[in-house]
């Protein structure tokens, strides 16, 4: 049984936490890179004494072990990953506890947060709130346990859909830079959701942020390219997209340029429910030229993303090694304060240069 611990957590565990160190890095700059210990005890203080920011918070992690329950899911329909449905060998009970402590060893981000939480809730003698905290992380785990224990049941071959279709009344002709946000909206919902979620609470948190010291406008600069960051699954995904359903858009008589802006205004739109929030929350805090240059930095940001994607030299995993140095790197420059519209200039220009150099050649991996 020892032996079977550890290939799931190698085989599982390590290559989660492998695959979103970005995330991560993200979060751990969101916990300890803007908030000091006193403010995360307020926090936690305010949310003990209010049940509405008590549910807000059960519903992070809920959301946090949607991400869990989808990578597993999508790593048990890979066919390096089929071994794991040997799994089914074992008896019930050595399967639950398998899974339990899989769901466990996934839920560390939330976990230990939530344990910090419990303790000062017992400090302060607020046990309703302590029994719901517990009760959220066990039903996240337990959740997650019922999931892998049902997939696990079904053939490899078994495909997990998150998909939805709309009615017929709801079907219309779109023009062609919405086809892939239709492409999400109906074969990737969950995808968007959580992006979205994720990217828009970014933003919220830096303009809430903002005026409680003294920031600079760096740290909107540092959500921008957290929002970047966030959608990175977006950008290869809107890769895979457009060579795989609409590859006869490469032989159409279309100039590059008009690809180009094509591509800017799609990200444009997917990218609007950040930017409305950032222009109407951050209006009395930045100028309006700082909010044009705001703007384009992050359309800029995904951009370079979407066109470093072409590179099929690179591995998954080495892509993942660049994209992390090249968030720190990135991180460093804003925080030396440098020109956002230089910066924008430089990702334009190779994101721009990379498309036009190897989206002809560009075979999607099936």
């Amino acid at each position: 049984m020892r032996a079977v611990f550890i290939i799931f957590q190698r085989a599982i565990v390590w290559d989660y936490y492998r695959k979103n160190v970005l995330f991560l890095l993200v979060i751990v700059l969101f916990a300890f890179g803007f908030l000091s210990g006193q403010e995360h005890q307020t926090i936690v203080k305010q949310a003990l004494n209010s049940p509405k920011l008590l549910v807000y918070t059960g519903f992070l992690w809920l959301l946090h072990g949607v991400k869990t329950y989808l990578f597993i899911l999508r790593s048990l329909g890979q066919p390096e990953f089929r071994f794991l449905f040997h799994l089914r060998l074992l008896n019930l009970w050595q399967r639950l506890v398998l899974w339990g402590y899989v769901s466990f060893m996934l839920s560390q981000l939330t976990f230990l947060y939530a344990i910090f939480m419990v303790v000062i809730g017992f400090i302060l003698g607020k046990l309703m709130s302590v029994v719901f905290i517990l009760s959220s992380q066990l039903f996240v785990m337990f959740l997650g346990v019922f999931i892998y224990e049902r997939r696990i049941r079904q053939t490899p071959e078994a495909k997990a859909i998150f998909s939805f279709s709309f009615p017929q009344f709801f079907k219309f002709r779109l023009p062609a830079v919405l086809f892939y946000h239709k492409y999400l909206l109906y074969k990737e919902p969950i995808l968007l959701l959580l992006t979205k979620f994720f990217s828009i609470f970014s933003v919220l948190f830096m303009v809430w942020l903002f005026p409680t010291d003294e920031y600079d406008h760096r740290l909107f600069s540092i959500a921008a390219v957290i929002i970047a960051v966030s959608h990175l699954r977006i950008c290869s995904q809107y890769v895979y997209f457009h060579n795989s359903h609409l590859a006869v858009f490469n032989n159409l008589p279309l100039g590059f340029w008009y690809k180009s802006i094509m591509l800017v205004i799609g990200y444009f739109i997917l990218l609007l429910p950040e930017i409305y929030l950032f222009m109407v929350r951050a209006q009395p805090l930045v100028s309006l030229s700082y909010a044009f240059a705001w703007l384009i930095f992050v359309i800029s940001l995904v951009v370079f993303i979407h066109g470093f994607q072409y590179l099929q030299t690179l591995s998954d995993d080495s892509k993942m090694q660049y994209f992390f140095f090249g968030f720190v790197f990135v991180l460093l420059l804003v925080m030396y304060k440098v020109p956002l519209f230089l910066l924008s200039s430089f990702f334009f220009l190779c994101g721009f240069g990379l498309l036009k150099k190897l989206e002809n050649d560009y075979e999607p991996v099936q």
